[in-house]
C-alpha cells in the first residue's frame, strides 16, 4: 500500500517495513537482535535462529525492492547480555559485506548495551532525515512537534481485531497519527503493545495475505 504523505510517497510493506519511494530507502525498526540469546542467558529454553532468519528477511527486502539505503530506526540490539559471540558473528559480517548503504539510529535498548559493541565503523545516530522524512527511534519524543513528518518505532504498535463474538486475533500495525508514522517491530522475536487509538484521524494498517490493508475503525 502506498501513502502520499506531506514529504512524499511511502510504501507500506507486508514485512513490517516501509520504502521511501523517491530515494528507494528501506526503513525498519526494532530488530532486537540478541533478544532470544538474552532469554537463553537467563536459563529459558528459547530456540536459536531468529537472528539469521531476520537478516535473511532484510536481504530479501533489499533485493526485491532495489533498495539504495537501509535505515534501522533504533533497537538494532536488545541487551548487553544478548550481544553474544554467536549474535555478533552473524551481525557484523552482514553489516560489513552489505552492498547497500546502512544507517543506524540509536534506540533505548541500544543505549543500554553500553559501549557500542558494533565498533567505531558503525556509529549510532540520534536521528536523520531522508526525502524530507525525519527518522528517529521514539516518536513520542516528537509527538507535539508539528514541524515536519516523523518516522519511528519503539512503541511496537499492535491491535486486537474484533469479530463480534468476544474472540479475534492480534496483529501488528503501522500507526499513522498526526504528522507521524509509527512502524511495527521488525524482529520476529519481538512482541506488540496495544494502545488507545482514539484520535478520530488515527489510521491503522496491517499486513494481511502478503499485502498491507487499512483496518476500518469499527474493527478496533
Amino acid at each position: 500500500m502506498t501513502l502520499d504523505l506531506p514529504p512524499g510517497s511511502i510504501e507500506l510493506l507486508p514485512d513490517m517495513s516501509v520504502l521511501l519511494t523517491r530515494s528507494r530507502t528501506l526503513v525498519l525498526a526494532d530488530t532486537h537482535f540478541g533478544k532470544s540469546a538474552a532469554f537463553r542467558a537467563r536459563g529459558l529454553p528459547v530456540p536459536e535462529g531468529d537472528t539469521a532468519a531476520d537478516l535473511a528477511r532484510i536481504d530479501l527486502l533489499l533485493r526485491e525492492h532495489s533498495v539504495s539505503q537501509l535505515v534501522i530506526a533504533g533497537d538494532l540490539l536488545h541487551a548487553r547480555v544478548g550481544c553474544t559471540a554467536e549474535v555478533l558473528d552473524l551481525l557484523l559480517p552482514w553489516l560489513e559485506k552489505s552492498e547497500t548503504t546502512i544507517s543506524l539510529v540509536e534506540g533505548n535498548h541500544d543505549a543500554k548495551c553500553g559501549k557500542n559493541p558494533l565498533g567505531k565503523n558503525w556509529p549510532l545516530l540520534n536521528e536523520l532525515t531522508v526525502d524530507g522524512f525525519h527518522i528517529l527511534h521514539n516518536p513520542d519524543e516528537e509527538l507535539d512537534n508539528t514541524s515536519g513528518f516523523h518516522l519511528g518505532g519503539h512503541l511496537h504498535p499492535a491491535v486486537k481485531i474484533k469479530d463480534g463474538t468476544g474472540t479475534g486475533f492480534r496483529t501488528p500495525v503501522f500507526w499513522l497519527r498526526a504528522n507521524q508514522l509509527v512502524l511495527p517491530a521488525f524482529g520476529s522475536f519481538t512482541g506488540g503493545q496495544f494502545y488507545r487509538y482514539q484520535h478520530e484521524k488515527d489510521r491503522l494498517f496491517t499486513p494481511l495475505n502478503n499485502r498491507v490493508v487499512e483496518l476500518p475503525s469499527q474493527l478496533w
